[in-house]
């Protein structure tokens, strides 16, 4: 399972040359089997197209939907159903890691 990293206080780049993680057009944010290979160098105030940042709104705590789900299905009656209903179509923040749900 990958794992990713969220870094307080980071505001996201507009593009490569603002970002910390893009030095003389390497960008180390980057997996990369074969480091030979990962030199890249967009146009001036562009971001890669394969660029891993991904920027992360104004939110309150983030939480595990689907244990909280879980932990209400244990319940029974029409306030556990509601509480199912409404964690469900909760916003994402950060989306699931491809691969989980």
């Amino acid at each position: 399972m990958s794992m990713g990293v969220y870094i307080k206080g980071m505001e996201m780049p507009t593009n490569c040359n603002e970002c910390r993680f893009f030095v003389d057009a390497w960008c180390y944010a980057l997996e990369v089997d074969d480091w030979r290979n990962a030199y890249n160098k967009p146009p001036d105030g562009e971001r890669l197209d394969s660029c891993p940042l991904v920027p992360v709104p104004p939110h309150g705590d983030l939480i595990d939907r689907d244990a909280l789900k879980e932990n209400c299905m244990k319940e029974d009656g029409f306030l556990a159903e509601l509480l199912f209903r409404k964690i469900s179509n909760a916003p994402t923040i950060i989306p699931a890691e491809e691969g989980e749900t």
